[in-house]
């Protein structure tokens, strides 16, 4: 492992977080926010290849949940 999280370093079913991505590819949250999402912000390619290979390395997926939620757009219903 380099830079930061592998996936032995979370406990057993733990998700990667995007914080975790950004670690490994030492850069921001922020940065990892714009690579991963579908802001306007320009990022140069090297930057947009460690984050992507990052991800790819921790197996992220994106917390559908929590997009919905920052979005704040869902589909469920509380009782």
């Amino acid at each position: 492992m380099k830079n930061g999280v592998g996936k032995m370093d979370r406990p057993t079913g733990e998700k990667a977080t995007l914080r975790d991505v950004a670690r490994r590819a030492g850069v921001s949250l922020a940065t990892v926010s714009r690579v991963l999402g579908t802001s306007g912000y320009p990022v140069s390619e090297g930057v947009k290849k460690r984050v992507l290979q990052a991800a790819a390395e921790l197996d992220y997926v994106p917390n559908m949940a929590a997009r919905a939620l920052k979005q704040s757009v869902g589909s469920d219903i509380g009782i």
